[in-house]
């Protein structure tokens, strides 16, 4: 998992 895609990850759960 690079940090792309943690940060992309992180967006979703934010949202929430």
């Amino acid at each position: 998992m690079g940090p792309v895609q943690t940060a992309r990850q992180r967006s979703r759960w934010i949202h929430k």
